[in-house]
C-alpha cells in the first residue's frame, strides 16, 4: 500500500477550462488527513482556514471477499460550502449551509488483468476530461464531457 502522501491537484493542459473562480483554482494541495474507520484514507485542503469548510476527500480499498471476487474502489469528494454568519440571528462561528459531494465506486475484477485494468482507467478518465493531449502533445483533442455541462449549467445531456 502507498503512504498517505499530499494530493497535488493540478491540470497541465488549460487551467482556464477547468475553473473561472480565482478562489478554487486547479493548484490545490490536499494534505494527509490520515485513515478513517479502518480503510478510509482522507485528505483536505485546509487553504480556506475554517476546518468545517475544508473541502476533503477519501479513498477506499475493499479487496474480494468469498462472496464477491471483486476489489471496490470508492474515492468521495465532498465541497462545503459555509453561510455568511449575522450576529443578530444569535449563530456565533462557521455554521455549513450545504456540501456538493462526488462519489465514484470502481468495480475491478479479481481476474482483470493489468492491461485491462490500465485500459479501463484511461476510458474512465477520459469521461470526465475536457481536453486530451496526444503523446507527443499535439494535437489537442476537446472532447463533449457530459459532466461539466450538467455540473456548471445543470444541463441534461440531449
Amino acid at each position: 500500500m502507498a503512504a498517505l502522501a499530499p494530493i497535488l491537484l493540478t491540470t497541465l493542459i488549460n487551467p482556464s477550462l477547468v475553473t473561472t473562480d480565482a478562489a478554487i483554482g486547479v493548484n490545490k494541495t490536499f494534505a494527509p488527513e490520515g485513515w478513517k474507520q479502518g480503510n478510509v484514507a482522507s485528505w483536505v485542503d485546509r487553504s480556506g482556514g475554517i476546518p468545517l469548510g475544508y473541502a476533503r476527500y477519501t479513498y477506499a480499498l475493499r479487496p474480494p471477499t468469498k462472496e464477491s471476487r471483486v476489489y471496490k474502489l470508492s474515492g468521495k469528494l465532498y465541497f462545503p460550502v459555509l453561510e455568511t454568519i449575522d450576529p443578530a440571528t444569535g449563530i456565533f462561528g462557521p455554521k455549513m449551509a450545504y456540501e456538493l459531494q462526488a462519489h465514484l465506486d470502481c468495480l475491478i475484477p479479481e481476474r482483470a488483468t493489468s492491461l485491462e485494468r490500465s485500459n479501463f482507467y484511461s476510458l474512465l478518465i477520459s469521461t470526465l476530461a475536457l481536453e486530451i493531449l496526444a503523446s507527443d502533445t499535439a494535437p489537442k483533442d476537446f472532447t463533449g464531457a457530459p459532466m461539466r455541462p450538467g455540473i456548471l449549467n445543470l444541463e441534461d445531456v440531449y
